[in-house]
């Protein structure tokens, strides 16, 4: 038997494989991150920085919000399935939960709509007849 895990042992060491790799992007930050998370679809970073809580659009390619928070949070972590993040404070023993909603600018320019330009409210409609 020990034969035998002896062998298999090598032939896993015999075996060699390679990673090709490359830098996507990269960006400097201006102040240091305390804590990273990546939301479940894989599109958002959440960056904890002291005071704030970046939200990077990995599709975009850039920092689209910030959520402030207090300066003592140094952890966080997103709820899947849900717009929402904990941030914990190792020092203050403290803990939030945030729940957040993201609102899209839709451009309404050469579209047909009803009512005044300047409305305060535009309310889109999306629909497919098929």
């Amino acid at each position: 038997m020990l034969a035998a895990v002896s062998l298999c042992a090598l032939a896993v060491t015999a075996a060699s494989a390679e990673v090709d790799w490359k830098v996507v992007s990269e960006r400097t930050l201006t102040d240091e991150p305390l804590d990273l998370v990546v939301s479940e679809d894989g599109q958002t970073l959440f960056i904890l920085l002291p005071g704030k809580v970046l939200l990077y659009s990995v599709q975009q390619n850039r920092a689209t919000d910030s959520i402030p928070v207090d300066g003592s949070f140094d952890r966080i972590a997103v709820f899947p399935g849900n717009n929402a993040f904990a941030v914990s404070s190792s020092k203050t023993k403290a803990l939030k939960l945030i729940a957040f909603e993201v609102s899209r600018e839709i451009d309404v320019a050469d579209h047909p709509f009803k009512g005044p330009k300047d409305a305060p409210v535009t309310i889109a409609v999306f629909s497919d007849y098929q």
